[in-house]
């Protein structure tokens, strides 16, 4: 099936449009954000970039989730807008980097990705994009690339005229048209060919007395509606506007590449630095990111041609990262230039790890949370690959940036990040320990647990609880032995309620037959003094092993119903009748089971 259907298919039997439900555009708009993003992001990078490559596993996953939930996705594609139901859920007039442009520009109106669309057919789809935008204008066809490639899973509509203009006419006929008179709705058709002319004035010297003048053939124009109008009129005039600086970038990569001679190489990369300088004044930095990212690209062309080149280019991405470079930066930011920030810290990335320390000084002289959110998110994509430059900041703040980057540590969750957050614990005071807490306890590192022990021992209260909540649980021998040393010490007795049954629960969750034989003990020791929190224990111990429903748990507690003590005997007995009474799929959480 062809992926190309005419809009005027459903057109006579029209219906009243169904109106997105707002948790539906909620989902439907983070999709485009994904979308937009990988979007951008594979414009300037290889599609095996890690920034690319998680870029496209959110969209992948966003879409995925919307289509489980709402089936396809369907958008209608406006100028400057994507629609999803009518609604606009996405919005660019920046004409060159606006995505709903690329498709309209060539008369798509709108676009669906069917259920069951993969990674390997998105990929493809956007790398299509990528190419389209990479060739000049009057090159570019999205609808017929699209086309040409008959994607199973994504499918299209376009403009008949759109489509049934492709090839039409033939070149030796057709005249020169005034394009910049277009909008008035009339044009002038001028016959500019030398032969065209020779062969007027011969006609002209043989015509007879009374003989009408042969004149060129009528050329029959269509008609242009008053939509059409101003579509072409923009068209044409965003060649018109298209930034001479921007030509020559282009020129000067032909030129580069081709270029054998390493003087002539080095006069010409040094225009194209000052192009680069133009750009960040100009706070042009999509522009500046691709530029960037094209001489990463001629650096591995040249390497194996010429040694100078190489260094040549090389220098020249040192300099981009240089003091003053920075400082230029900050002076276009704080000049109020920068417009597009998702640009800007796409070309902090770039210069990584030069750039980080710029990162403190933006969040300390930033008040705007949506800013802060754009740093947040730069610190998310830069922090896997700089682990040490991050943690150097953290070290040096005092306020809101160090909580910010335990919690990226916590999110990267490797050996060294936990490592690290370990390190920044031993240097701060209890609340930066309570957010380095948390911070493991977000993390998927498998290890995670021995850390967080470290914290039971804690001076501080807060701290403690804290990190009895945040265990995990687990067979791990060590992390069993550990918890069992501090519950037998004696001091423990001292401890909050809170903490006793976090313990006490990872324990039971073992089902470690040695650990059951330390809690059945518990529960049965007799003791005459500090009976009071004696009895606490053994309370807290009834509700771990509530809370674990394992066998062997079941077997301890009616043990417990026939104990001499009357409160362990009701609590147990408790405890197995809402055991009984309990769904299976049901399980209090962690720390939530009532003593």
């Amino acid at each position: 099936m062809s992926s190309v259907e005419r809009l005027a298919e459903d057109s006579a039997d029209e219906k009243e449009p169904v109106k997105a439900t707002p948790a539906e555009l909620l989902k439907i708009k983070e999709v485009m954000q994904h979308f937009t993003k990988a979007f951008s992001l594979i414009k300037m990078y290889p599609t095996e970039n890690p920034f690319v490559e998680a870029a496209l596993e959110s969209f992948c996953k966003a879409l995925k989730d919307f289509q489980e939930k709402y089936d396809d996705l369907n958008l209608g594609v406006d100028e400057f807008s994507f629609k999803y139901k009518g609604t606009v859920v996405f919005s660019d007039e920046q004409k060159k980097k606006s995505l709903p442009f690329v498709f309209f520009k060539d008369g798509m109106r709108e676009i669906s990705f069917l259920k069951g669309i993969g990674r390997e057919e998105i990929e493809q789809f956007i790398d299509l994009l990528r190419k389209d935008i990479e060739r000049p204008p009057e090159e570019s066809d999205i609808v017929n690339d699209i086309w040409e490639q008959e994607f199973p899973n994504i499918r299209f509509f376009a403009m008949d005229e759109y489509l049934e203009s492709i090839g039409q006419g033939t070149s030796a006929d057709i005249p020169q048209i005034d394009t910049s008179r277009l909008y008035t709705g009339t044009v002038t058709i001028n016959l500019t060919s030398a032969d065209s002319l020779e062969d007027s004035e011969e006609n002209a010297g043989e015509k007879s007395e009374g003989t009408a003048p042969k004149g060129p053939s009528p050329v029959a124009l269509p008609t242009l509606s008053e939509v059409e109008l101003p579509q072409i009129e923009r068209l044409l005039s965003s060649d018109r506007d298209a930034p001479q600086i921007q030509e020559l970038v282009n020129l000067l990569f032909e030129i580069l590449y081709l270029e054998e001679r390493d003087d002539q190489f080095s006069i010409s990369l040094n225009v194209l630095e000052k192009c680069h300088v133009q750009f960040i004044e100009n706070a042009e930095f999509s522009d500046a990111n691709l530029l960037l990212q094209r001489v990463l690209e001629l650096k591995g062309a040249v390497r194996d041609d010429s040694e100078k080149r190489e260094i040549l280019l090389k220098k020249f991405l040192l300099d981009s990262k240089k003091e003053s470079a920075i400082e230029r930066l900050k002076r276009v930011l704080y000049e109020g230039k920068v417009k597009d920030y998702d640009s800007f810290f796409l070309y902090l990335q770039l210069l990584c790890p030069e750039t980080i320390s710029l990162i403190a000084e933006l969040w300390k002289e930033s008040k705007d949370q949506d800013f802060r959110r754009k740093i947040s998110h730069f610190l998310d994509q830069i922090g896997r690959y700089f682990i040490d430059e991050i943690v150097l900041l953290a070290q040096k703040d005092k306020g809101s940036l160090k909580g910010e980057i335990i919690r990226v540590l916590g999110k990267i969750g490797s050996d060294k990040a936990v490592q690290n957050l370990k390190n920044l614990a031993e240097r701060d005071g209890p609340e930066s320990r309570l957010e380095i807490i948390k911070a493991l306890g977000n993390s998927d590192n498998e290890n995670v647990n021995s850390a967080v022990i470290d914290f039971l021992f804690d001076k501080n209260k807060a701290v403690r609880v804290a990190a009895s909540q945040r265990l995990r649980y687990t067979s791990d021998p060590s992390s069993l032995q550990k918890i069992m040393s501090i519950v037998k010490r004696r001091d423990f007795k001292k401890r909050s309620r809170i903490e006793k049954t976090a313990l006490f629960q990872f324990l039971a969750h073992s089902k470690n037959e040695r650990v059951y034989e330390f809690l059945c003990a518990i529960l049965k020791k007799k003791t005459i003094f500090n009976r009071k929190r004696n009895s606490e224990n053994r309370l807290c111990v009834i509700a771990a092993l509530e809370t674990a429903g394992t066998p062997e748990a079941v077997r301890i507690l009616k043990e417990g119903s026939s104990a001499k003590e009357k409160s362990v005997q009701r609590a147990c007995r408790l405890a197995l009748r809402r055991m009984d009474t309990r769904s299976p799929v049901e399980s209090p959480a962690l720390g939530a089971q009532n003593v």
